[in-house]
């Protein structure tokens, strides 16, 4: 219960240096446009760096790791990329099934 008070404050203290310095980096910028250069380096790492803050505030660690493409097989759920003939598609089962029910 002791620890809660502490990582209630810390959350809090996190979360508004990460507010006050996103208004701070943000401040005269049109919002219509993306956000480039310095100024997206520094909102970027201002995340970053209170992320890393709350998990040390949370006794947690926060791990990314970045996969290729070829580190990433979906084939079991999305099938092979062999092409398929035109009537094994849903769309062309679907006519067909309308076509039998009209």
């Amino acid at each position: 219960m002791f620890l809660l008070v502490i990582r209630f404050f810390g959350v809090c203290i996190s979360l508004s240096i990460c507010c006050l310095l996103l208004k701070i980096w943000l401040l005269f910028h049109d919002y219509k446009k993306p956000l480039i250069g310095l100024r997206k380096f520094l909102v970027n790492w201002t995340i970053y760096f209170s992320i890393r803050l709350l998990g040390i505030c949370f006794l947690t660690w926060y791990r990314q790791k970045w996969l290729t493409h070829d580190d990433v097989d979906y084939s079991e759920y999305l099938g092979n990329n062999e092409p398929q003939q035109v009537g094994a598609s849903i769309g062309a089962q679907m006519k067909e099934f309308y076509s039998q029910v009209n």
